[in-house]
């Protein structure tokens, strides 16, 4: 009997060497959460090529949540966070140059200063009258809608699997929470892994949340059931950019290292 979406479980997580992430920063360039940007997209546009989605000259949208705390906040209670929507390449790259397309795209944004008016965006909108907001809100709510329902009405568009459609707000989420990196233990049992997950919403089928603990990097990527019944194969995509990402930096793996030592 052949399976269905809902026999399949609809979320994967991996984990990643902090220390080897820091390397291949150290070796090719850009910051830590654009190496996991790259190897988000890049296992995304090998999910798409994978399905046969032609995605030559189209872009991801990310959403990505961005600290835009001041120095001299630091102690400050409550978050002071906004976000920022990189665009890159949806077909699939090389990993080097997919890590330079991403840093150069998420500087732009950092010069840009988009993240900060977002967020005076989103502290105006506390001033305006609930029945107002409730307004535009519907109004919105009933455009993207009757958008949605002209693109399916268009049988020569492909359908992506799993990602929202192109034009229309983000294709999926990526979160960084931050986490410890030693060891936690509960009633004398080590915590041996750290995995969160961020809940779907919208059209958006796809959703990773990227956690930090004992040295380690954890994806948790969730998937709508419907759409994307195959979370597993993003997964293994997204592990091989890293080994490749790896063999670029030239990084050791283990066997090496120890055949070297």
């Amino acid at each position: 009997m052949d399976a269905t979406p809902r026999d399949q479980p609809p979320l994967a997580w991996s984990s990643f060497s902090f220390g080897e992430l820091r390397a291949i920063r150290n070796a090719l360039g850009g910051t830590v959460n654009d190496v996991v940007l790259t190897l988000l997209t890049e296992g995304a546009a090998r999910y798409l090529a994978q399905h046969g989605y032609t995605a030559k000259g189209q872009n991801f949208r990310i959403g990505c949540p961005v600290n835009v705390r001041k120095n001299q906040e630091g102690g400050a209670l409550g978050n002071r966070v906004s976000m920022m929507f990189p665009e890159v390449p949806a077909e699939p790259m090389a990993l080097a140059a997919r890590l330079r397309t991403v840093n150069e795209e998420t500087e732009r944004i950092k010069q840009s200063n988009a993240p900060q008016g977002l967020e005076l965006l989103m502290e105006g909108a506390e001033l305006t009258p609930p029945s107002v907001t409730s307004y535009g809100g519907a109004l919105a709510m009933n455009a993207y809608d009757a958008a949605v329902a002209a693109i399916n009405l268009l049988p020569e568009l492909p359908a992506v699997p799993g990602f929202s459609l192109p034009g229309f707000g983000m294709t999926f989420l990526a979160t960084n929470v931050p986490g410890v990196m030693v060891p936690q233990y509960l009633a004398g049992h080590q915590c041996l892994a750290m995995v969160g997950l961020v809940p779907l919403a919208g059209n958006v089928g796809y959703s990773v949340a990227i956690t930090s603990y004992n040295q380690k990097l954890y994806f948790g990527m969730m998937a709508e059931p419907t759409s994307m019944p195959d979370v597993s194969l993003m997964k293994t995509y997204v592990d091989q950019a890293f080994e490749e990402l790896r063999t670029a930096a030239g990084i050791e793996t283990p066997t090496e290292a120890r055949a070297a030592a």
